[in-house]
């Protein structure tokens, strides 16, 4: 099924059983795609409701550009090409401290790298506090990861 983040809307039936809400849609998934598109509009979406379902998850995410960069531990890296206008959320908010699902160990993701945004990626990963900034390049421009369990009781050595 394919959940509309923005109206909570699900489509695109598949061979599963059909979900009853958005809800079980996720915690159901064995694999969640999480689309590009305007980065900021996209974590307006998810943030709350759909970030907590998100992080609760066992499926496989995959984040293709905004997708990815939500993934990471910071929204920001969005800014740092100037593709996404932030503007795109009322009222405006301030992006630099935003915090992203982070479900990856800490790690930011920059989307559709290119060796000429070195630079910049140069200029601006200091404000990350340290974090691992992670270079996805144009071709891939996604990420595909396993949502980590910190749990370990599903391990049956007997």
């Amino acid at each position: 099924a394919t959940l509309d983040a923005w109206d909570g809307s699900l489509k695109h039936r598949s061979s599963r059983a059909w979900p009853a809400t958005d809800e079980e849609a996720i915690a159901t998934a064995d694999v969640l795609v999480v689309e590009g598109g305007n980065t900021f509009w996209l974590w307006h979406c998810l943030e709350g409701k759909y970030a907590s379902l998100l992080r609760e998850s066992r499926a496989i995410y995959v984040g293709v550009s905004a997708g990815a960069i939500v993934f990471g531990r910071h929204v920001s890296t969005a800014l740092w090409k100037g593709w996404d206008d932030p503007c795109v959320v009322e009222p405006p908010r301030e992006w630099t401290d935003v915090r992203g699902l982070d479900l990856a160990d800490g790690r930011s993701f920059f989307p559709h790298f290119a060796p000429e945004f070195q630079p910049i990626v140069d200029a601006n990963e200091g404000s990350l506090a340290g974090d691992t900034v992670v270079l996805i390049d144009e071709a891939g421009s996604f990420c595909c990861l396993p949502i980590e369990d910190d749990d370990d009781d599903d391990d049956d050595d007997d």
